[in-house]
C-alpha cells in the first residue's frame, strides 16, 4: 500500500517537472550587426569566422575571408555558431 502510494506521487511530480520545462521560454542569441562569429564547420574557403550583416528573423553572414553572404534563419545560425568572437 505504501509502495502504491508512492508511485502514485512520483508519477505527480514528473507531470509537474514536464509542465514546467514546456513553459520555459528559450531567449534567441545576443547577435547584433558588426559582431564576428565563429562557426562550427568552416567555409568552402577555409574559414571558419563570418561577420553578422543583417539583423531580424533571417541574419545574413559575410565570410571574413572571401567576403561571401549567407543568409540563414535564426535558429539554424544559433545552432551553427561555435564562439562570438568580438563585439
Amino acid at each position: 500500500m505504501l509502495g502504491d502510494l508512492l508511485d502514485i506521487v512520483k508519477k505527480n511530480i514528473t507531470k509537474e517537472k514536464s509542465k514546467l520545462v514546456r513553459r520555459l521560454i528559450v531567449l534567441p542569441m545576443d547577435l547584433n550587426l558588426g559582431d564576428i562569429v565563429e562557426l562550427k564547420k568552416q567555409h568552402a574557403c577555409g574559414c571558419k569566422q563570418f561577420e553578422i550583416v543583417r539583423v531580424g528573423m533571417d541574419i545574413k553572414i559575410k565570410c571574413t575571408n572571401c567576403k561571401r553572404l549567407i543568409m540563414l534563419d535564426r535558429q539554424t545560425l544559433e545552432k551553427r555558431i561555435k564562439k562570438i568572437v568580438s563585439k
